[in-house]
């Protein structure tokens, strides 16, 4: 059985992190429970959160890899140094590898955005609403 986590309040919503030293370990898929498993956007919310949460940012790393591979490449033609020796390969392997760190640095908040930008729409939506009053019994 895969695991589960149930969502009960949309205030819970609000603690959930993206980034791995932030990030709350096995919760699994993330399931609405309470007033939001009632709503009729819950299926859509739920697709949502997980895929926000569950994201990696390797899509936005391997085209940083492949950018800071090709700056490398370009800024090692410039250079005055002669091809094939190892300080044009320590210049397009360190780009290489700062484009995908950064490219995945950005993946990552760009999944933390669209999961806080989710739990907004859930907590507007399943806000509590205002009791209301009839009318005023006076007893006297």
């Amino acid at each position: 059985m895969r695991n589960e986590t149930v969502i009960e309040h949309s205030s819970q919503l609000h603690t959930l992190r993206i980034f791995p030293p932030l990030r709350t370990p096995g919760l699994g898929v993330l399931r609405l429970g309470g007033e939001m498993a009632r709503h009729e956007n819950r299926e859509r919310w739920q697709r949502e959160l997980n895929r926000s949460y569950h994201a990696c940012g390797c899509d936005t790393g391997g085209k940083g890899l492949l950018i800071g591979l090709l700056a490398g490449l370009i800024a090692a033609g410039i250079g005055s140094v002669p091809w094939f020796s190892w300080q044009v390969a320590s210049i397009v392997f360190g780009s290489a590898l700062a484009g995908a760190a950064i490219g995945k640095i950005i993946g990552l908040a760009h999944a933390q955005i669209r999961l806080t930008r989710t739990a907004r729409e859930i907590a507007a939506e399943v806000r509590p609403r205002e009791p209301v009053i009839v009318d005023e019994i006076s007893c006297g």
